[in-house]
């Protein structure tokens, strides 16, 4: 079978802004079509397609006729992601600012993907995460800027799990001054975090015009450059040992949740058992009373 750029079959486009729930059958619909007209190779390729889930759906909504959201947050994922790694060395002036922004455009889009489909927590969960995936996976990026994206995709452990450990080092007191830095290289060095906040779309200015929808492997952006190795895996495990303690503390809370269910549930069976015990009482007293009544009265004999 020959090679086949299956997005840039028009109808196949057609395909992902239709409701989910008429996918399968226009799907079929399509490949008899192409059979027809014996497009084969075509056809073969369109077989394959995934019905997109619920998230993905309303996401390629937003790409199709608000293009700008999705790139205004992939701006500012981007922005994260370097005062992230800012923060983690040293320099937490933006980890804030750029946070906010994100959190801003992403949830501009999440609100414009609700204005497509009833999406429920889970839902918006899911979309929030695939467009996070966005931010360093070039597949994706590429099938959520043609609005084509059919699955659920998960960020990679040091996209926004770094970000979430990075503002916890922000939160924390320094404890001693960073080291100094050799001066910065400007071939080949991704911009500041400050500088991509700037570019991030101001949420006031004017939408622009809707563009036409980009074919899966032409992504508007560039390449990014490679991320040092090394300074990846430092950061890898500074998020790790994060994640390990937040773990940690998770587990120890839940065991003295278990430790204090366990003492409530003795303190009720000891105060049932002395209540039962005090009816007990009760009922011994009453015994024993009736019983020295009856023999009092046995002692006095029978009445004269």
């Amino acid at each position: 079978m020959a090679d086949v750029d299956v997005f840039a079959i028009d109808e196949v486009i057609d395909l992902y802004r239709i409701d989910p729930a008429e996918f399968v059958e226009a799907r079929a619909a399509l490949v008899k079509e192409l059979r027809a007209a014996k497009r084969a190779d075509e056809a073969k390729a369109v077989v394959k397609l995934r019905k997109p889930t619920a998230a993905a759906w309303a996401l390629d909504q937003v790409a199709a006729e608000q293009p700008e959201l999705i790139e205004a947050a992939l701006a500012a994922g981007e922005a994260l992601q370097a005062a992230t790694t800012e923060t983690l060395e040293g320099d937490r002036s933006n980890l804030r600012a750029a946070t906010e922004a994100e959190q801003r455009a992403s949830a501009a889009v999440l609100d414009a993907a609700a204005g497509h489909a009833a999406l429920t927590v889970d839902h918006r969960e899911k979309a929030a995460a695939s467009l996070r995936a966005a931010i360093g996976d070039e597949a994706v990026r590429a099938e959520l800027l043609a609005g084509v994206l059919a699955a659920d995709h998960e960020p990679p452990a040091m996209g926004f799990t770094a970000a979430a450990a990075a503002a916890e080092l922000d939160e924390a007191p320094s404890k001693k001054a960073p080291a100094k830095k050799a001066p910065a290289k400007t071939v080949g060095r991704k911009p500041s975090a400050k500088a991509q906040l700037a570019a991030v779309p101001d949420e006031e200015r004017p939408a622009r015009a809707k563009r036409k929808i980009r074919r899966v492997g032409t992504p508007s952006s560039a390449k990014r450059q490679p991320v040092d190795e090394v300074d990846a895996r430092r950061r890898a495990k500074e998020v790790e040992r994060l994640q390990a303690e937040e773990a940690e503390r998770r587990r120890a809370e839940a065991e003295r949740a278990k430790e204090r269910k366990r003492q409530q549930a003795a303190l009720d069976a000891a105060a049932k058992a002395e209540e039962t015990a005090a009816t007990r009482r009760t009922e011994a007293d009453a015994a024993i009373a009736e019983a020295e009544q009856a023999e009092a009265a046995a002692a006095a004999g029978p009445p004269e």
